[in-house]
């Protein structure tokens, strides 16, 4: 066992960060959501809550870097908040 998996711990709930936390891969999602982004092409993660999308978006990114490809993460649920409809959801998004 390496230093790295010595110091890695469990966590339930919330982002994990790949370097702290223990992290079982869902390869055949990541692998899609890799080389959907390696073609250029708009990828968007849709799921229920509490089911590892920002874990497996950060294990992404990361596999980019390694790539030497920028990385960014826009949470743009933070800025809108929690809008009751959908329509009030994209008014929130265009400004208006």
């Amino acid at each position: 066992m390496s230093e790295l998996e010595r110091k890695l711990t469990l966590q339930v709930g919330g982002q994990l960060n790949p370097h702290k936390h223990i992290y079982i891969s869902r390869q055949d999602v990541e692998d899609e959501i890799y080389e959907t982004l390696l073609r250029g092409d708009y990828c968007n993660i849709l799921s229920s809550r509490q089911v590892g999308k920002s874990s497996i978006m950060m294990k992404v990114a990361l596999r980019l870097k390694e790539q030497e490809f920028r990385v960014i993460s826009l949470d743009i649920a933070g800025l809108l908040g929690s809008p009751a409809t959908a329509d009030e959801w994209f008014m929130a998004l265009s400004g208006d």
